[in-house]
């Protein structure tokens, strides 16, 4: 029996070793700061040392920052390939000739990296210049930043533009395509009709089609779907309403997402 819990020990801490970085949370939760403040006060100065990629700062010192609250194409400065080639190209123009930035920190992620907002001389958060460009997704969850709401208004505007990368990498998916879950794994932005909502004693299922088998799902935890009701919004209030819904896809039955943060979801009705 010890033999077998250790070879199942073995195996589990293998698999997690696989686990995609950007799909892990920061080794200590960050409490989500005022959804509405977004300001480089009380902002540390810091002296920039290069570009890592589109989505990470090398600070002198050392130190490595990971732009929190955004989602981009991922690829190393100097590639300059594709969508992850154009992150880097508009993050070394926006950074181009800086001497110093201004820092908000929120900790630290499991890989040492200072997950922050990060702003410009001039004040300019980096963040919301790279989704208004359609180059980043606002990604609230697992570094969760302030002025989440902001970025959110930001990218509807960039989508319906269809600037950057949304009409090809960021391009927003059908709840009904059948490619969903071949995308498990990835980043995704889902819209669609929610068909019924079946609610669980921990779990409730916002779902998008008849067969739970084959068909799109949203898992909504019981701490999610309380920060719903503190927003004045009853999970079961979802059923027969549009919505859009970003997160990994995983498989339950079929392709599915599972809310790690109330923002994830947004109502389309009036959209």
């Amino acid at each position: 029996m010890r033999g077998l819990m250790r070879l199942m020990l073995g195996a589990l801490l293998a698999w997690s070793a696989y686990w995609p970085a950007e799909a892990q949370a920061p080794a200590t939760p960050q409490p989500v700061a005022s959804e509405t403040a977004c300001s480089a006060a009380g902002a540390e100065q810091r002296v920039l040392s290069g570009i890592v990629d589109g989505g990470t700062l090398r600070l002198e010192g050392g130190d490595l920052i990971l732009l929190a609250g955004i989602d981009v194409p991922r690829g190393l400065a100097g590639e300059g390939k594709g969508a992850a080639g154009a992150a880097v190209a508009f993050l070394e123009d926006l950074t181009r000739g800086a001497t110093s930035l201004q820092i908000v920190a929120a900790g630290r992620d499991r890989y040492g990296r200072l997950l922050a907002q990060v702003f410009d001389v001039d004040g300019r958060l980096l963040q919301a210049e790279m989704v208004a460009a359609g180059l980043a997704r606002v990604r609230p969850y697992p570094h969760g930043v302030p002025c989440v709401a902001q970025l959110l208004e930001l990218e509807r505007e960039a989508r319906r533009a269809g600037k950057g990368l949304w009409r090809t990498e960021f391009a927003v998916i059908s709840a009904n395509d059948p490619s969903l879950i071949g995308r498990k794994g990835l980043y995704v932005i889902v819209e669609g009709f929610v068909l019924s909502v079946g609610q669980g004693n921990h779990v409730d299922f916002l779902n998008f089609g008849r067969f739970w088998q084959r068909d799109f799902t949203v898992l909504v935890g019981a701490p999610i779907a309380t920060r719903f009701a503190e927003t004045g919004l009853d999970t079961a209030a979802l059923a027969e309403r549009r919505v859009r819904v970003r997160g990994v896809i995983e498989e339950s039955g079929g392709p599915a997402i599972r809310l790690n943060d109330f923002r994830e979801l947004e109502i389309l009705d009036d959209d």
